[in-house]
């Protein structure tokens, strides 16, 4: 089997070198003739295959948007090269990292916008280090790979924050006591822990992780036990949440919670539960008033049109994936031209010192190559669909009403009517004018 994954990995390479990018991601994009231009050429390594392909197609097509945008910007500037995208699908498989990875190196590709999902190990920097590579992944945020002084930059701020702010939004919801469920991978109990901890200093009762290796080993017995817990707590008149955080089995898991009228009873929140790419019936999800907390990225009035051109492609709404890796290309092709080339030293001197600004806010890293940054938004269900009705940010600074979110207008009326909840008539004024 492993073979086979390299042989793929290979392959599908190979044919995108041949064709240029698989159909199924090509959208209509005017390049410019690159002919008379030096090519340097860039991977673009993200999963077109498996569990999170959904997300891949967000991360490739926002690759190919950025391409070609940054190359019109060089002809228009008389610069007499370009950017060639070589793409890579990583099969939401982290076998197929490090042979991609081999096979960008033999093409003397030394700067990759990947990996993109977290199936990343610690091995990945290690070997990015040694064959002088330069690494920058739209979507990583895992603990383990924030490591100081290594290849690889991330434009997502790691888990850390996540668990912060699920623990903000969770007191200021009034709740006394949170019982965290999840898989147990590193993605999900990066959030779980530091949200445990936030929440237990803050004088929250908390109790140990109930956490499953597989979907299959999460049912009935666990759901008894966790509503045992809830009756506990509420036996002592406190006020009770679940911290739920998984994947593609989130939606399967809240509709059999919700079947159960103690699970029902309670408020369920979570991180990222798919509330772009989902196939399921949100009706669940509505019944336990779930709360989704996403990282967010503020873009300018571009980003309202970036947004059009992917779902004109994408035939739905993007991911924030979607703009992390669109500016991640651009900070790439930036990173090449004021460095000259793609000598790792230079652009990671780039990188350190960066704080150019592509379709979102200024783009600049910490000592551990993480991105700045500390706003998330909430998500609530309402009337079938997914509305953003907050946004927060970990050093309580406060928002207004009238930004652009994942290249969306943030004024809608879910917003304005939470916000009414949550704040003064005087404090509303000076957030949204009147």
């Amino acid at each position: 089997m492993g073979n086979t994954i390299v042989h793929i990995s290979i392959l599908l390479a190979s044919l995108v070198m041949a064709s240029g990018m698989p159909a199924a991601f090509a959208p209509d994009v005017a390049e410019p003739e690159t002919s008379a231009y030096e090519e340097i050429l860039v991977g673009i390594m993200a999963p077109s295959t498996g569990g999170a392909a959904g997300y891949g197609q967000d991360i490739m097509a926002a690759s190919m948007f950025a391409v070609s945008d940054f190359n019109t910007k060089l002809v228009e500037t008389g610069a007499k090269w370009q950017l060639v995208p070589v793409y890579m699908d990583s099969m939401t498989n982290r076998g197929t990292i490090i042979p991609g990875l081999e096979y960008f190196d033999s093409l003397d590709i030394k700067v990759v916008a990947g990996p993109s999902i977290d199936i990343i190990g610690p091995d990945v920097p290690v070997f990015a280090s040694k064959n002088d590579m330069l690494l920058v992944s739209c979507c990583s945020v895992t603990l383990v790979n924030a490591i100081a002084g290594d290849n690889m930059y991330r434009m997502t701020p790691n888990q850390t924050n996540h668990g912060i702010i699920l623990s903000k939004v969770m007191l200021q919801s009034g709740i006394d006591a949170m019982i965290p469920i999840g898989r147990n991978a590193s993605w999900i109990t990066d959030i779980i822990y530091p949200a445990s901890e936030a929440f237990r200093k803050a004088g929250g009762q908390v109790v140990e992780p109930i956490l499953y290796d597989a979907p299959e080993k999460f049912g009935t017995p666990q759901l008894l036990e966790i509503s045992g817990i809830i009756e506990a707590y509420e036996s002592r008149g406190m006020s009770v949440a679940i911290l739920y955080v998984g994947f593609e089995e989130t939606f399967d898991i809240i509709e059999a919670a919700s079947s159960h009228e103690t699970l029902k009873s309670v408020q369920w929140f979570g991180a990222d539960a798919n509330t772009i790419l989902h196939t399921h019936s949100l009706d669940g999800a509505a019944s336990v008033g779930f709360t989704s907390v996403q990282p967010i990225i503020r873009t300018d009035k571009e980003g309202i049109l970036l947004t059009e051109r992917l779902m004109q492609h994408l035939d739905r709404m993007p991911s924030v994936y979607a703009y992390q890796q669109y500016d991640a290309v651009l900070l790439i092709g930036e990173a090449i031209r004021q460095s000259g080339g793609t000598d790792t030293d230079a652009l990671k001197r780039f990188m350190d010192s960066s704080s150019y600004t592509g379709i979102g806010e200024p783009i600049m890293f910490d000592i551990y190559g993480d991105r700045h940054g500390t706003e998330y938004g909430t998500w609530e269900v309402s009337d079938g669909q997914w509305v953003i009705t907050d946004v927060l940010s970990v050093d309580n600074t406060q928002t207004d009403c009238f930004g652009i979110i994942n290249g969306r207008p943030l004024l809608t009326v879910q917003y304005l009517a939470h916000l009414l909840e949550r704040v003064s008539p005087d404090e509303f004024a000076a957030m949204c004018g009147t």
